[in-house]
This record gives C-alpha cells, sequence and structure tokens, in this order.
C-alpha cells in the first residue's frame, strides 16, 4: 500500500466532523491492505511506530526535514516500517548523525503532504484525529 493513498485518508478523515464517516474511511482502507500493511496502517493511523521510540527527537527531525525532494519511486508502507527499523537499531557513537541520513533518504522520497505526516507520526502526534462530538 502506497503512503500516499493512506495520507489522502488521514487529510480525509481529518475533514469530516461525522463519526460515522471517519470511521467508514478508515475501514474501507483497512479493507484495501493485507498482512503486516493492516498493522502499519492502524499503527500510523493512531500515530504510533510499531518499532515504538526510535531515538529520534526534534533535532534530528528537523535536519532530516531539509533533504530536498527527488522522487524515485512512491513510499509504501513497507518502506516506511523498513526505513523505521533500520533507523531504530542505530545505536553508538555517530548514531545520531546516522539517523539523520537515514531519515534525509526517507524524507528525500515524500511528497510534501507525506513529510506533514511523517513529522507528525515521528513526533508521536495522535495523526488522524480524536473521535468528539
Amino acid at each position: 500500500m502506497q503512503l500516499s493513498r493512506l495520507v489522502e485518508t488521514v487529510e480525509q478523515v481529518r475533514s469530516t466532523t461525522r463519526k460515522i464517516e471517519k470511521v467508514r474511511l478508515l475501514s474501507a482502507f483497512l479493507q484495501q491492505t493485507h498482512g503486516r500493511e493492516t498493522a502499519l496502517a492502524a499503527s500510523y493511523f493512531a500515530g504510533l511506530l510499531p518499532q515504538g521510540r526510535i531515538g529520534v527527537g526534534w533535532s534530528v527531525l528537523q535536519q532530516a526535514a531539509l533533504a530536498e525532494y527527488h522522487q524515485a519511486h512512491e513510499l509504501s508502507l513497507s518502506d516506511l516500517d523498513h526505513a523505521f527499523q533500520e533507523v531504530s537499531e542505530m545505536e553508538g557513537s555517530g548514531s545520531s548523525e546516522r539517523r539523520v541520513a537515514a531519515l534525509r533518504q526517507l524524507f528525500a522520497r515524500a511528497q510534501p503532504h507525506e513529510r506533514a505526516f511523517l513529522s507528525s507520526l515521528l513526533m508521536c502526534r495522535l495523526v488522524v484525529m480524536e473521535f468528539r462530538g
């Protein structure tokens, strides 16, 4: 599943105030996923990474977001999962710089609206919405 489709769904969910419509949109998206993609999508909708905390703070994110956009091919949910797993395993001397480099590669492939989503996700913000009112 492509990240752009997930981001479009997030934007649609955010734009409606109707709970039943939010649920319908999320359900329709999740029904189009299979296996690991379903778990990844559900985690990302909730603003969570399956890896948990991956050692990315505001400074690392800010440096990574400076990457110039170079669209090679669309990012998939699996691409994100792989990149986040690599970053989560970086330890020791120079790990901060390696995290920045890995995330720059990811951000370089992300379209502007995808970058905003990734920033929110990496800062562990609730990505989709709150069910209120």
